[in-house]
């Protein structure tokens, strides 16, 4: 158990991470 919440907390970060990189990315394809 302990080690899934060592995988679950960087998950929760990188996610955001992602999705903004993801964002950003399609902006500049955008423009």
């Amino acid at each position: 158990f302990a080690d899934l919440s060592g995988a679950f907390v960087p998950m929760l970060v990188a996610i955001p991470v992602l999705l903004g990189l993801g964002a950003a990315f399609l902006k500049k394809q955008a423009c």
